[in-house]
C-alpha cells in the first residue's frame, strides 16, 4: 500500500513533467526565441496567461449558455420595454410609458372664422400643428393628402412644406415648437406626421379651448404643457387602439384564444405555432400583421396584467405571484417587471396599493 507521502511525491512529479511539457511544447511552437534559454523569464507568465485566458473563456461561455437557455428557450417573455411596432398601415406604433415627450414652444395663434389662411404654403424650423375646433381644411405633408376637420389635427416636421386650404370657415390652431422624444435608448425622431386623428374628440377639443384661454394669461411653460398633453394623448390613443384590436386570420384568432387561456403555463410560440399550423416565421410575421405586436410581447402582456393586479389587491409575496403568472422565479419576474413597467414590483405594490 502507497503511503501518503509516496502518493503525494509522485503527484508532485507527475504535475512536474507535465508543466515541462507544456512549456517545451510553447518554446517550440509559439515562442522560438526561448528556446536556447534553459530558464526562459517567459515560460511562468505564458502558463499563467494561458490558464488564465482558458479559465476566463470558460467562464464567459457558461454564462452565454445560461443565457441562452434562460432568456429564449424558457423565459420568451424578456424582451425590451422600448420598441417600435407596426399597425396594420405600416405606421410605427409607440408606448406612452416608455418615452419622454418635450416640447419648446416657438410660436401659437389661434383664429376665428377664417375664409382663407394667408399662406397657403409654409416651410417651419420646428414642428408645427394646425388643429380645428370648427370647419374643414385640406393639407398636403410630404405625400400625404387629405381633409381635416373639427376635433382632428395636422402634424407637419421640420423642413417639410406644409400645404393648407380653407374649405370655408375655419376655426383653428396654429402651434410651432421644437420637440424632443427621448426612448430609454436615447433619443429617437418623432414617428408621425401628417394628419393626426383622435378617439376623445372631448378631451382634444378641451385642451385646445385651454390654449385658447391661456394664450396672454399664463407661463409659456403651462402652453407648452398643453402641447405635450396633446402629443401623449395621440400616442397614448394609438397604443390603446392597438390593444384593443381584434385579428381577422382565423389561425391568429385561435393563437390568442390559446395564449389567454395557456399564458400562466410553460408554453413556447414555437408550440403555438405549430397548434394553429403554421411555420414560427409564419406565425411571427402574421400576427405582427394583425395585431401590430410580436407575439411574445403579447404574451408578457398577458402576464404582467396579472402581475399588476396581484401586487395591487393582494398580500401575496414575489415568489408566490411568480409562480401564479408563470415565471421560474421572484428575480426573474422582478426583472421582466421593472423593465417592461420601468418600476420595480416593490414600488408598484406601495404606489398602486389603495
Amino acid at each position: 500500500m502507497i503511503c501518503s507521502s509516496r502518493l503525494s511525491s509522485l503527484l508532485a512529479s507527475a504535475r512536474h513533467n507535465c508543466v515541462s511539457s507544456r512549456v517545451n511544447w510553447l518554446r517550440r511552437t509559439r515562442y522560438p526565441f526561448c528556446l536556447n534559454s534553459s530558464n526562459c523569464a517567459y515560460d511562468k507568465m505564458l502558463l499563467i496567461l494561458q490558464d488564465s485566458f482558458t479559465f476566463l473563456f470558460g467562464i464567459f461561455f457558461l454564462i452565454r449558455i445560461v443565457y441562452l437557455y434562460n432568456y429564449k428557450e424558457h423565459a420568451p417573455d424578456c424582451c425590451f420595454a422600448y420598441t417600435f411596432l407596426q399597425d396594420k398601415e405600416g405606421s410605427p406604433l409607440l408606448s406612452a410609458r416608455t418615452i419622454a415627450v418635450e416640447t419648446k414652444l416657438i410660436a401659437h395663434a389661434y383664429s376665428r372664422d377664417r375664409e382663407s389662411f394667408r399662406l397657403p404654403e409654409e416651410t417651419y424650423e420646428g414642428w408645427a400643428i394646425i388643429a380645428s375646433e370648427k370647419g374643414t381644411f385640406e393639407y398636403a405633408v410630404g405625400d400625404e393628402t387629405g381633409e381635416a376637420k373639427a376635433g382632428e389635427a395636422v402634424l407637419c416636421p421640420p423642413g417639410i412644406p406644409f400645404h393648407r386650404r380653407t374649405l370655408g370657415l375655419l376655426d383653428f390652431h396654429y402651434v410651432q415648437f421644437h420637440l424632443s422624444t427621448i426612448s430609454p435608448d436615447g433619443p429617437i425622431e418623432f414617428p408621425y406626421l401628417g394628419k393626426i386623428v383622435f378617439r376623445d374628440t372631448s378631451r382634444l377639443l378641451s385642451t385646445l379651448a385651454a390654449l385658447r384661454d391661456a394664450r396672454e394669461h399664463v407661463s409659456q411653460q403651462y402652453l407648452e404643457h398643453l402641447v405635450t398633453d396633446l402629443l401623449y394623448q395621440y400616442i397614448g390613443e394609438r397604443a390603446a387602439s392597438r390593444r384593443e384590436r381584434k385579428p381577422r386570420d382565423s389561425a391568429i384568432q385561435e393563437a390568442v384564444r390559446y395564449v389567454n387561456e395557456h399564458a400562466y403555463e410553460d408554453i413556447s410560440m414555437q408550440l403555438v405555432a405549430s397548434r394553429v399550423g403554421l411555420s414560427q416565421s409564419q406565425f411571427t410575421r402574421k400576427f405582427q400583421k394583425e395585431l401590430g405586436i410580436s407575439p411574445v410581447k403579447y404574451w408578457t402582456g398577458v402576464r404582467l396584467r396579472k402581475v399588476r393586479q396581484l401586487l395591487a389587491e393582494t398580500d401575496e409575496p414575489l415568489e408566490a405571484i411568480a409562480e401564479l403568472c408563470g415565471y421560474q422565479n421572484a428575480f426573474y419576474l422582478s426583472r421582466v417587471f421593472s423593465r417592461e413597467m420601468d418600476i420595480s414590483p416593490s414600488e408598484y405594490r406601495r404606489s398602486h396599493r389603495v
